[in-house]
């Protein structure tokens, strides 16, 4: 048995620390390990040429790989080229780097071919992606509650080319309503580069349940329950504050006159007037724990929560106070 050592076996004093192997060398050791104590039946070629699309050369980008050192395809050599641009690697060097990263192991690397020249096509991101990206904006932008949304896709674009750094896309939209025809914008980046904007037209269509009057509504008029229902409408030609249910408008009263099949609007609703102009109302006055209340008489009209202005009758005193009720108002003390 032959007791010499090499170079990266020999012995190290008691207490010194054992140096810490790179990630890609324990995880390629790690092969080696799973593989046995066999020697390894591995050659390694270069090939003359190789194209790369990723960040890196790897070694299976570049070299033949026999037997055993197929485990070895995904060792990094290095940075890949810019597009458009070379990289040469020498027999040599890609030894000299399996030998640094600890990899070697019993494989060799072939001399019959001393260099590959290593070239970088552009990654692309294809115009399907760039349509799909935007859609999928779009679904997370344009969703309604309980709504039914339908979006056409425009023509796809040309793809774009990266040509360093992995490609990332962003997308932006007008912060309008995203309904009718829509416009996004997508942009490739490389890091912290832009690489190109593309903007793309859909058209969205959304439809959602809506409430409208059954029946004519007059100015003032208080809504119950029989007088408003709900049904499925496009939004591309309702107002932005459509109600959608029926809850938020039964008891509040219409500010003007609606048709019949009106979809209701919020900015159309008020609270209905509780306390009239000219109507005698109780006033109270709450100081702390001491209340006091006098007559009153309602100098304009006012809903509920309502700050109106009265005439205390025992002082003659024009005071603001807020409407409890159609028959108590509470002093606003300042």
């Amino acid at each position: 048995m032959d007791a010499r050592l090499d170079s990266t076996s020999q012995a190290r004093p008691a207490g010194t620390a054992q140096p810490r192997l790179p990630r890609r060398s324990l995880a390629l050791a790690s092969v080696i390990v799973l593989m046995g104590a066999r020697a390894w039946a591995a050659e390694i070629t270069l090939r003359p040429e190789a194209k790369v699309t990723g960040a890196w050369i790897t070694l299976g980008d570049v070299a033949e790989l026999e037997g055993d050192a197929g485990a070895l395809a995904g060792l990094r050599l290095g940075r890949a080229p810019m597009a458009g641009a070379e990289r040469v690697l020498t027999a040599d060097e890609v030894a000299t780097i399996m030998k640094n990263e600890g990899s070697a192991g019993g494989a060799a690397v072939s001399r019959t071919v001393p260099a590959v020249r290593v070239t970088a096509e552009p990654r692309m991101v294809p115009g399907t992606e760039l349509v799909r990206f935007a859609r999928e904006f779009l679904k997370g932008r344009a969703a309604v509650p309980g709504g039914e949304m339908a979006i056409e896709d425009p023509a796809t674009p040309r793809g774009v080319a990266v040509t360093e750094g992995e490609p990332t896309l962003r997308a932006d939209a007008p912060a309008r309503r995203l309904l009718g025809l829509v416009s996004v914008g997508v942009e490739v980046w490389a890091g912290e580069r832009r690489v190109a904007r593309v903007l793309l037209s859909f058209r969205v269509r959304v439809t959602a349940p809506v409430v409208h009057a059954t029946r004519e509504l007059p100015e003032g008029a208080v809504i119950g329950a029989d007088d408003v229902a709900v049904e499925p409408r496009d939004l591309a030609g309702l107002p932005e504050d459509a109600v959608s249910d029926p809850a938020a408008a039964v008891g509040l009263k219409v500010t003007r006159t609606l048709a019949e099949g009106t979809v209701l609007r919020r900015s159309g609703l008020a609270a209905p007037t509780q306390v009239k102009r000219g109507s005698p109302v109780t006033l109270l006055a709450r100081v702390g724990s001491v209340e006091a209340r006098a007559d009153a008489l309602s100098r304009e009209d006012g809903a509920k929560g309502e700050i109106i202005t009265v005439q205390n009758l025992n002082s003659k005193r024009i005071v603001k106070a807020r409407v409890v009720d159609p028959q108590l108002v509470e002093a606003v003390i300042r």
